[in-house]
């Protein structure tokens, strides 16, 4: 599955997309289907044209239209109606023919995803007489991002807290399976009926090479707080 924008203003590449929201939101409305059909990391291509007359006004949508006939995959575009705003009335119905072509190849990310048949079937006379600006939010979340602009900006914290808590829970994750070695170590000086203070279960953890979650040496409240993370491990089971 492979994404494609189409813009008839702006650039094409920016390093500020609050400059373009229309842009901007189809980028959206892309990643978000993507992330609904498990595509998260689907590539997206841009193309810009300021009037479209036939599919060899877009180069780039024909080429992918025909890659995705070959490679049995899906070129997804947000409205197909942008690109029908587009074109002169009089081409429309050549245009619809050569789209259709490409019908089962050719989807649009609105209504969970349909193929450019299914909007044939359903639109037909939307795409005919389609005429001013396009307004497609298809997470309603985003509409308020993308119109201010700081739709990147969020993204980019939403992945930073989701990296945070990931980060979190694998850290949790060593540190227990750190504090039941701790304890396994105290329990087996114990056994052998050796000294099992805190001092020497810090001496034996270190003879035996194993480090701190910090990759520093055992010493008698680090043991503590192992031995303590330990036994509240214990309890929960």
């Amino acid at each position: 599955m492979r994404g494609y924008v189409f813009i008839s203003s702006g650039a094409i590449s920016t390093k500020h997309p609050k400059k373009y929201p229309a842009r901007l939101q189809q980028i959206l409305n892309l990643r978000y289907l993507f992330s609904v059909c498990s595509e998260e990391d689907a590539p997206i291509n841009i193309e810009k044209a300021s009037r479209v007359e036939s599919l060899d006004a877009l180069p780039k949508l024909k080429s992918l239209l025909h890659w995705a006939v070959i490679n049995s995959d899906k070129i997804v575009i947000d409205d197909f109606r942008r690109i029908f705003r587009k074109v002169p009335f009089m081409q429309r119905k050549d245009m619809i023919k050569e789209l259709a072509a490409f019908a089962p190849v050719f989807w649009e990310a609105r209504y969970e995803g349909r193929s450019f048949a299914a909007a044939l079937r359903d639109d037909l006379r939307e795409f005919i007489t389609i005429d001013g600006r396009i307004k497609t939010e298809i997470d309603p979340d985003t509409r308020e991002l993308a119109e201010l602009g700081k739709a990147p900006i969020k993204m980019r914290r939403r992945q930073t807290q989701l990296a945070r808590i990931s980060s979190a829970e694998k850290r949790s994750m060593a540190a227990d399976i750190l504090a039941r070695k701790i304890a396994r170590i105290q329990s087996e000086l114990h056994q052998d009926r050796k000294s099992s203070t805190l001092r020497s279960v810090a001496d034996e953890a270190n003879e035996r090479g194993l480090k701190t979650s910090r990759g520093g040496t055992w010493s008698p409240p680090t043991v503590k707080r192992m031995l303590d993370r330990a036994k509240k491990l214990e309890n929960k089971t």
